[in-house]
């Protein structure tokens, strides 16, 4: 602002170097309590009117940088580093061009687990699971039952160190004493089942042990990594390696969230999603053959309020060409998965198919849990883990606090099941190596998916807690507009407005919503100020973000 002041004349020197004077104070004792850790202040303004601001603050300071970065192709947001952040983000509030201005601070994720390998896991926030993360962790429904996932695969080391504290339990079995003790036609089944045994007891594989980690690793435990699911129940079933088998063991599964609605939770298991990440390529579903079965076992499932994921081939074919089973089974309870790389591209080895492949998920170079004598951890790729990537999203989607979803699921459980499949097909990212090969022609982001759920069923979207940051101010009829974000939604937020002098108008606390947009409405006069820009912060401990406004007074 005293820029202004040094192109005009009518301004005696003293009263200049006073008005500088007491601005320069202003900003330094505000400026004492913003936290140091932070690199640059982001900008909002038109890209035409850098240079000029970039003149002006050298102006006199000759000394000081002034480097810059602008934030995406549109270039309506630059970060700006001088070496003094402090004094140039107040600065940056006193200059007419610039639109709204805010600390560069470093970001904590608020529902972040500690587990040690968490950042080897590079998906998760490709996915955006972090933000979902501060809704729900998983593990439990809108009523506090568990929330059960299948997995049907080649064999499982169930006594993982990640694994074992998520392990369903049957209850109604007594390990290990060799009797179907429940009576429900299974030997033993008190961790899942062993179909190619008949026993309980599960051979020891490496692939089900790497599906169950993404699945479901307990989060939060400091051990490994953190599966899609802090808590989940997980039930194994070990098949051999034939179709049959593998229709067997959905079977089990079909037979034990049966007995669970037969008996009202006292029996079975409250599974919402099975996951196989297995197939058998280049054939298509033969009415002469149990292939037949295999694809109705998917509509059996869902009208029991099941969603089936499952794998397409590794091999880079054309399903919808060349066949795979179960892909091209045509059951809308089956979401079938391809995998993407590192960067985000469809992987070179997946299989795909525009009316047989459903979504893509990250399926490269994925550390998940293993076996001992493979030290526990390892990294692998392929569709086997895309798919129960988004297996471990769809028992999130089950976990949201939403009593009217909870409620409709309930009450017609195919229904609940489309509705899951439709969240996760219709909130995708899209890029153009998607476009053609999946029905969705996009990629997994479960924090849409979410969303798109409770803007359906609930009270809105959630905004993704972040940076403390407001991204619109409006001032008309005596009512200040602001749109803001916050690190989370539970701490009051201060709310203060200011004239150019620094001088404060306008005081007040509000309280971020749990759901919807963030945003708030202040009722208070300015009619007796002068027409001119003005600006509002909001503070939250040492943070501090604001934007200006324009005031306009009629007479």
């Amino acid at each position: 602002m005293y820029s202004i002041f040094l192109q005009s004349r009518s301004f005696g020197m003293r009263y200049l170097i006073l008005i500088i004077f007491l601005l320069e104070v202003t900003c330094f004792s505000f400026a004492q309590n913003l936290d140091k850790s932070t690199n640059g202040v982001t900008v909002e303004m038109k890209e035409s009117d850098l240079w000029l601001i970039e003149k002006r603050w050298k102006q006199n300071r000759s000394d000081r940088g002034f480097t810059f970065r602008w934030l995406g192709r549109d270039k309506e947001l630059v970060v700006i580093q001088t070496g003094d952040d402090e004094n140039f983000y107040h600065w940056c509030l006193r200059q007419s061009e610039i639109l709204s201005a805010s600390i560069n601070r470093k970001v904590e994720f608020r529902a972040k687990p500690d587990d040690p390998r968490l950042a080897e896991q590079y998906y998760l926030k490709v996915i955006q699971v972090f933000d979902l993360w501060n809704e729900t962790t998983g593990g439990k429904d809108a009523q506090g039952d568990d929330i059960v996932v299948g997995i049907i695969d080649d064999g499982f080391y169930i006594d993982h160190e990640d694994l074992k504290d998520n392990l369903f339990i049957n209850s109604g079995e007594i390990a290990g004493d060799n009797k179907d003790n429940d009576n429900n036609g299974y030997l033993d089944d008190y961790n899942g089942w062993n179909q190619d045994t008949g026993k309980g007891t599960h051979t020891v594989k490496s692939h089900g042990t790497n599906v169950a980690g993404v699945i479901g690793a307990k989060g939060d435990n400091k051990t490994g990594i953190s599966g899609m699911n802090w808590n989940i129940k997980l039930l194994p079933v070990t098949v051999g390696g034939y179709d049959s088998d593998i229709i067997e063991g959905y079977m089990y599964m079909r037979d034990m969230k049966k007995d669970y609605i037969q008996s009202n939770g006292k029996k079975g298991a409250n599974i919402v999603t099975i996951n196989l990440s297995a197939g058998v390529p280049k054939i298509f579903p033969d009415h002469s053959s149990n292939t037949t079965k295999w694809c109705k076992l998917y509509d059996e499932l869902g009208a029991l309020g099941i969603l089936s994921v499952t794998a397409t081939t590794n091999e880079r074919d054309d399903v919808d060409e060349v066949g795979d089973m179960p892909s091209t089974c045509t059951s809308p309870y089956l979401l079938v998965v391809n995998s993407t790389d590192k960067t985000d591209q469809l992987a070179q080895y997946t299989g795909y198919g525009s009316t047989s492949v459903d979504i893509s998920a990250p399926g490269e170079s994925i550390l998940t849990t293993d076996l001992p004598e493979k030290n526990f951890y390892r990294t692998s790729s392929g569709t086997s883990l895309s798919t129960p990537i988004v297996t471990g999203a769809v028992a999130l989607l089950f976990s949201l606090p939403c009593d009217a979803f909870y409620s409709f699921y309930k009450g017609d459980p195919s229904g609940g099941v489309l509705a899951i499949k439709e969240a996760l097909m219709e909130s995708v990212d899209k890029n153009a190596s998607f476009a053609g090969k999946t029905v969705s022609e996009g990629r997994l982001h479960v924090f849409n998916a979410m969303n798109y759920l409770l803007t359906k069923y609930c009270d809105g979207p959630i905004v993704p807690n972040g940076p403390l940051q407001i991204t619109r101010a409006d001032y008309a009829g005596n009512t200040l507009y602001i749109v803001y974000n916050t690190p989370n939604n539970d701490d009051q937020i201060l709310v203060k407005v200011f004239d150019l002098m620094g001088k404060e108008l306008y005081s007040t606390e509000i309280t971020p919503p749990q759901r919807g947009l963030k945003s708030a409405r202040l009722p208070f006069d300015l009619s007796g100020v002068p027409t001119g820009i003005y600006s509002v912060s909001i503070i939250l401990g040492k943070e501090v973000a604001s934007k200006t406004f324009n005031v306009f007074n009629i007479r």
